[in-house]
């Protein structure tokens, strides 16, 4: 397939899969680190709820699914650490193209990009 399409001039070709994976290969070239570094030194939810002032998400983060885990449930605390986040006045803007890939509960501004937009957006 690779062969192929380079035969009709060239393609972006893919790397890994979708969502997650997707910012394994796009963080690099815009921070200057992995997905895996912010993991390891992102602020916690605390840190983001008591300094913190917007948070801007790509794609939400829908109560539904945003914490599946590998290997069976854990505790979840998604929602509470929003909640938070919220009562002390942090503010949120939900780029997605669907309204409701973030709770309600916490009146987030709502950004429908172009489709395919999404990276030059993050990157401006």
């Amino acid at each position: 397939m690779h062969r192929f399409l380079n035969c009709h001039g060239g393609y972006v070709r893919s790397v890994d899969s979708y969502s997650a994976a997707a910012a394994n290969v796009v963080l690099p070239h815009i921070v200057g680190w992995s997905s895996l570094s912010f993991m390891r030194w992102g602020a916690s939810w605390e840190v983001v709820a008591e300094a913190g002032e917007l948070i801007v998400m790509f794609g939400g983060a829908p109560l539904r699914n945003a914490q599946v885990e590998q290997g069976g449930p854990t505790r979840h605390v998604l929602r509470e650490a929003l909640t938070s986040c919220r009562d002390n006045g942090v503010e949120f803007v939900n780029v997605s193209p669907l309204r409701d890939d973030l709770a309600d509960f916490l009146d987030a501004q709502w950004l429908a990009p172009r489709p395919n937009s999404d990276t030059a957006l993050s990157q401006a």
